[in-house]
């Protein structure tokens, strides 16, 4: 077996478990082109291969930050994972932070579209982990960063 080794700066070195020779050519271009740091104020993003399933045993993640005092929050408008009562096959999972480290604000699978998540600061880090099973569409959403005002988020 081949491991990939990552430097990162929240985690030092470290191996990702993921056979790489199991791997088409497709399935290691998203695997190693599948981090995404974001500082637009607002967008669009989406699982690999949206609205195609998704590929095979990826890790893929999205942090996002934005300026000191505003927040990042994220609307679901589709979503379609592998289904388990404990997400433990293929999951989306949200930090409320800088990166997996910080606390969860929520894991996530199956075909419900999660509630808006907000962060409560400035960072948020995402994290779409799939196995070598089953294969979904994947997720389409859209983020928004702002000042929090009572209860609404101001662009």
């Amino acid at each position: 077996r081949r491991f990939l080794y990552c430097q990162t700066e929240e985690r030092g070195i470290n191996p990702l478990m993921t056979d790489l020779k199991s791997m088409n050519q497709e399935e290691l271009t998203v695997f190693l082109k599948c981090k995404f740091e974001i500082t637009n104020p607002y967008g669009v993003i989406s699982s690999p291969r949206y609205p195609e399933d998704y590929p095979r045993n990826i890790y893929c993640y999205w942090h996002f930050h934005t300026v000191l005092g505003h927040r990042v929050q994220l609307t679901f408008h589709e979503f379609h994972l592998e289904n388990h009562q404990e997400c433990i096959y293929d999951y989306l999972a949200i930090h409320d932070g800088k990166s997996e480290n910080s606390s969860t604000l929520g894991v996530y699978c199956g075909g419900k579209e999660p509630y808006a998540v907000l962060a409560s600061s400035n960072d948020m880090f995402m994290v779409l982990k799939t196995d070598a099973g089953l294969q979904r569409k994947g997720f389409y959403a859209t983020y928004s960063t702002g000042k929090l005002v009572g209860i609404r988020l101001l662009l």
